[in-house]
């Protein structure tokens, strides 16, 4: 009997475990990724569609050497060989300039559809400064996918050049709002959203006044000592940030720096990678993923998204955070790990306790915890 009554609990246990909910947060994760997947896709369907369609020389035009200076000869642009007749006329660059756009709209899917933990920093007071980011990676995918889809030089590469100076601005000018107080007042913030685009009008002023759409020599050095001296900018202010919370200026900052440097690291490989025949290997007909100009739009915009997920799940660490932390602390169950905990040395720190009541943990919260913090690496979801 003793044996039959284990057996009738242990399947109402499992039964019990079975119906027991998932957890809110990695549902709703996977339900922000689903989205983006779904908006992705119906944002890619268009271009795909016209590059079976349409014809390129329709569209577009005949190529013509003295429209485009990174046009040659042998029908090369960016080192990928051209196909004329294509809508996509150098398909790998053009694609992988989307990658821009697709970090974009996940900027957007995860304000709007993933429920985040509270924080406190300018991002959540202020969801105006997510759409600029979300634009200024869409804007910059688009830009650059025109400019590599047509090979026409004028138009579609003054649009590119344009599309630059938001990118390399936008994490200089929220890394510069961090040295304003929180909270500040909404006017404010008005203020600073109108200064900011003034001043991305007026840095994409010089291309857009461009003499009959040739870029000038002087055109080309604004650009290329303008952008390294709008990163140096932004790493400028975040050690002056950091000498300013060691001095006790601002509070502490609660998640590292680790994925900034991360971001930095990338935008350096992606800035070595721009420019394949800076690098003596550009071969148009060659394997695809020897065209290093691809790499440059992949890590760039992951680069610029992780200054927006950093500044966006950022928190400072008063007395009421640091004692959610601790409580965490001393919970946190021993386990053996193969490998560190990369989530946790990069971002993962304990969320600010929200007002209204959370769920009762299940009977294996440790484990829950566990598996939760694996997929919160990033300080997505809260440990």
């Amino acid at each position: 009997m003793d044996a039959v009554t284990s057996d009738e609990e242990e399947q109402e246990q499992g039964q019990e475990q079975e119906q027991e909910p998932a957890p809110r947060y990695a549902t709703n994760l996977c339900l922000a990724f689903e989205v983006w997947f779904l908006v992705c896709l119906a944002f890619t369907l268009p271009f795909v569609i016209l590059d079976v369609a349409a014809n390129g020389n329709d569209v577009w035009g005949a190529l013509d050497l003295s429209k485009d200076e990174r046009l040659t000869e042998e029908h090369a642009h960016w080192c990928e060989a051209v196909h004329p007749e294509r809508f996509v006329r150098t398909p790998f660059n053009s694609y992988s300039a989307l990658a821009f756009s697709y970090l974009g709209l996940l900027i957007l899917v995860l304000v709007y559809v993933y429920d985040a933990w509270p924080a406190l920093n300018h991002f959540r007071a202020y969801v105006l400064f997510n759409w600029l980011f979300a634009f200024a990676l869409v804007f910059g995918g688009i830009g650059s996918f025109l400019n590599h889809a047509s090979v026409v030089g004028g138009w579609a590469d003054m649009i590119d050049r344009v599309s630059i100076w938001p990118l390399v601005t936008l994490p200089a000018f929220f890394f510069a709002m961090r040295l304003v107080p929180l909270p500040a007042e909404r006017w404010a913030y008005n203020v600073a959203a109108l200064v900011l685009v003034v001043v991305l009008l007026l840095l994409a002023l010089p291309h857009i006044l461009e003499v009959n759409g040739h870029t000038s020599d002087a055109i080309d050095a604004y650009l290329h000592y303008g952008v390294p001296s709008m990163a140096l900018v932004f790493v400028s202010l975040l050690v002056a940030r950091l000498i300013a919370e060691t001095c006790g200026a601002y509070p502490r900052s609660a998640s590292s720096i680790g994925l900034i440097v991360l971001s930095i690291t990338l935008a350096v490989i992606a800035y070595t990678l721009q420019a394949p025949e800076r690098l003596g290997i550009c071969d148009p007909h060659g394997a695809w993923f020897h065209n290093t100009h691809l790499w440059w739009h992949v890590f760039q915009a992951i680069s610029v998204f992780l200054v927006w997920l950093w500044c966006y799940f950022e928190d400072v660490a008063d007395e009421e955070y640091m004692a959610r932390a601790n409580a965490l602390r001393e919970q946190r169950q021993p386990r053996l790990r193969l490998l560190p905990d990369l989530g946790r040395l990069w971002l993962l720190q304990p969320a600010r306790p929200v007002p209204m009541p959370m769920p009762m943990p299940s009977k294996h919260a440790h484990m829950d915890h566990y598996c939760l913090s694996n997929l919160s690496n990033l300080r997505l979801l809260p440990t």
